[in-house]
């Protein structure tokens, strides 16, 4: 998108289309959370929760890794206190993240700044990176893109809502569906996002080396510590690379 002026004109008449595009791109991760979203929904049953109390958890929390494993922490007795230091931890990966987009998203309202941070997730966070890369932040925060944008994390979330609610409402028909891997959903989504991002040896190498550093963290027991660490390990790598 070289100019803004075509889609300026077009967005007065027709701004819904712009919500359906990102709608569109959002397809992807949709078709990732339909199945990990299920696969949660059923394990929160199991764990004691109510559908409203699913709806309601995947509608405020809204990361897939945070509730997994609160509903695996409840389903073990562990205190709300634990519970809540543990997500802590495990979202401490979208400090970076955010801070990584956000001289992107920086002509943004601030009110879409807002909302944007509470609808952003690993696979989001992917597809949005990569529009900031195409774009200036300038033709970003214009209302098309700004409308796009609100397609892209919209329809995410409610891909998630929908199949975390009906996964909990349903689950009891199937059993243990663990046994299906619709957990690993999340898992393949992400790879299947940033995959087409690696163009370049240097990118290849920084994140083949981010992950055995993870997996070398994780086994030493340093637990969700272990992404922290290499994120930062491989974006200091990245800094240093011609």
């Amino acid at each position: 998108r070289s100019t803004l002026f075509p889609y300026t004109t077009l967005f007065r008449s027709q701004p819904l289309g712009f919500f359906m595009m990102g709608a569109k791109t959002a397809v992807p991760i949709m078709m990732g959370y339909l199945p990990a979203g299920f696969a949660f929904g059923v394990l929160a049953r199991e764990a004691g929760l109510t559908t409203p109390e699913v709806f309601l958890m995947s509608l405020v929390v809204y990361t897939g890794s945070s509730q997994f494993v609160t509903v695996a922490q409840m389903a073990s007795g562990v205190s709300l206190a634990v519970i809540v230091l543990t997500c802590g931890i495990v979202n401490l990966r979208y400090l970076l993240m955010s801070a990584s987009i956000a001289t992107a998203f920086s002509k943004l309202p601030f009110f879409h700044k807002l909302l944007f941070g509470v609808e952003l997730t690993d696979e989001t966070y992917l597809v949005n990176s990569a529009r900031g890369e195409r774009c200036p932040p300038h033709e970003l925060a214009s209302p098309p893109m700004r409308v796009e944008t609100l397609g892209i994390n919209v329809m995410s979330h409610l891909s998630w809502l929908t199949a975390t609610t009906a996964g909990c409402f349903f689950g009891s028909m199937l059993g243990d569906v663990r046994r299906f891997g619709l957990d690993f959903g999340l898992v393949g989504i992400f790879v299947a996002l940033l995959a087409p991002r690696l163009r370049d040896r240097k990118q290849l190498v920084v994140v083949v080396c981010s992950g055995v550093l993870a997996f070398i963290f994780y086994l030493l027991g340093m637990g969700t510590w272990s992404v922290i660490l290499a994120t930062l390990a491989g974006a200091t790598l990245g800094a240093m690379l011609p």
